[in-house]
């Protein structure tokens, strides 16, 4: 399987406006073109910025997609109109390749957590990217997926689940730095990313 993301930056006299269009869009993604995306506001990392973010069996299947809305001249149009939200420089799209998937529940809260491995060890950092998901299911019980990059920096990863609130990210959190066999994955990981590299972002859905 594989995932898409396209971050978005607007302004907070646009965001109103913003989340509306992204939501029309993305409702219209998923009834029209096969799609199965969702958007999210990010909490406490940049302000004014919205993810599309979802899964697909397969490239064809997310080609077809993209396809299919380059043709959609209500989309186009929309896009067109909507210029003005965002900082159109800023736009992102990524594009990862699912080794560990999180689950078929997907909450209203997502907690993605990134790092870049070191390019003379990606096949040791992948396999124990891997063995870090599965340590945090189950010391958590919430089931972690983990994703290796396709498109912009090859080296990144990417570990990510979904909760019902930030109060929940929260708990689990504590409940996982509290876990001896958590912290020793830290030590563990030594040499495998980049030092610094480690970084959290919160991500609320659009209802």
């Amino acid at each position: 399987m594989y995932m898409s993301s396209r971050i978005l930056r607007t302004t907070p006299a646009h965001m109103a406006d913003a989340v509306g269009m992204v939501s029309w869009i993305v409702e219209k993604l998923n009834a029209d073109h096969g799609a199965m995306l969702r958007a999210s506001i990010n909490v406490g990392t940049e302000p004014s910025t919205i993810a599309v973010a979802g899964g697909w069996e397969d490239l064809d299947q997310y080609q077809n997609a993209r396809f299919s809305m380059a043709a959609d001249a209500e989309i186009q149009s929309a896009f067109r109109l909507s210029e003005n939200l965002f900082d159109n420089a800023r736009t992102e799209d990524h594009l990862m390749k699912i080794h560990v998937p999180a689950g078929e529940t997907v909450k209203p809260v997502t907690v993605v957590n990134t790092a870049t491995m070191m390019l003379t060890r990606v096949a040791e950092a992948v396999a124990f990217g891997v063995e870090v998901s599965t340590t945090t299911t189950k010391i958590s019980g919430v089931q972690s997926g983990f994703a290796t990059a396709l498109t912009g920096p090859r080296a990144d990863v990417l570990w990510w689940n979904t909760v019902d609130s930030l109060a929940d990210a929260a708990e689990v959190g504590d409940k996982l730095e509290a876990d001896p066999g958590y912290l020793d994955l830290f030590a563990r990981s030594d040499g495998l990313y980049q030092e610094s590299s480690l970084e959290q972002s919160l991500w609320v859905a659009v209802e």
